[in-house]
């Protein structure tokens, strides 16, 4: 299979190590573009096809994702559309694009048999335990399900509509970073504790891939395991009192819904 990604920026690049690192595809059969050429410098170790002609790269490829930002991408389909082939899927990993424009754009340049895919990953697809939701929008070569089994090489897949396309996104491809900003906050108490950044940083870590795991590993609820550690009176306790008085969760709430 020829992967083309459109936009080697984080996102992108992700997707294209991931692919890698998952053994679906091989760095010489994916092709990254990118505006300047020195921005694609840094995959050049590992064996892509690198180029600043989009066009180029959509020619002969099976499948081309569009990883720019959400305002380029209609540029990028008209400057691409023509080389794109019959029975080929292009995948829109950008977040709120119209579908009925897309198809519109593509219709417009002669591409009815092109097929149409939404994605919504996220970075950690890079190391193939990322969460990624797939959308059909124009799906007749089972192009869906094409893409769900490239990305579900990179972890965990769900094929969604439009709407929990944006749920999905909220809650994984934006919900990421706000599991960083936790692991990051931890970091720099576990520093004010007198702990170095590297022992704070290998304690979170172990700590927070350890709490996830012990869910799976007991098929477990966090309310379960949170009774398991909170001792009634204990620090642990006070801790979680603390949290709820500051509206812990509200403030996680909250910002899951300000990114849909």
């Amino acid at each position: 299979m020829k992967v083309s990604i459109i936009g080697a920026g984080n996102m992108g690049g992700a997707i294209a190590r991931g692919l890698v690192n998952s053994g679906k595809v091989a760095a010489g059969d994916i092709t990254l573009t990118a505006r300047h050429r020195e921005s694609l410098d840094v995959f050049a170790p590992q064996g892509f096809v690198l180029t600043t002609d989009n066009a180029s790269a959509a020619s002969g490829a099976d499948m081309v994702m569009i990883a720019v930002k959400p305002a380029a991408v209609f540029a990028v389909v008209d400057e691409i559309a023509a080389s794109l082939a019959d029975g080929s899927v292009v995948v829109c990993i950008a977040a709120g694009i119209d579908p009925d424009e897309f198809i519109g754009h593509l219709d417009a340049a002669g591409k009815a048999a092109v097929d149409l895919v939404y994605v919504i990953p996220n970075t950690a697809v890079e190391n193939c335990s990322g969460v990624s939701f797939v959308t059909p929008v124009r799906d007749n070569h089972n192009s869906a399900g094409k893409v769900a089994e490239l990305f579900g090489a990179m972890g965990l897949v769900k094929v969604v509509d439009m709407e929990g396309l944006v749920a999905g996104m909220a809650l994984s491809s934006c919900g990421i970073a706000y599991a960083m900003k936790y692991i990051q906050s931890c970091i720099e108490v576990g520093c004010s504790l007198g702990f170095s950044a590297e022992e704070a940083r290998s304690i979170v870590l172990s700590t927070v891939g350890g709490a996830a795991g012990l869910l799976s590993y007991r098929d477990s609820s966090p309310e379960i395991e949170i009774r398991r550690v909170a001792t009634p009176g204990g620090h642990t306790e006070k801790g979680l009192r603390r949290m709820d008085a500051a509206g812990f969760t509200e403030i996680i709430k909250a910002a899951m819904l300000d990114s849909e």
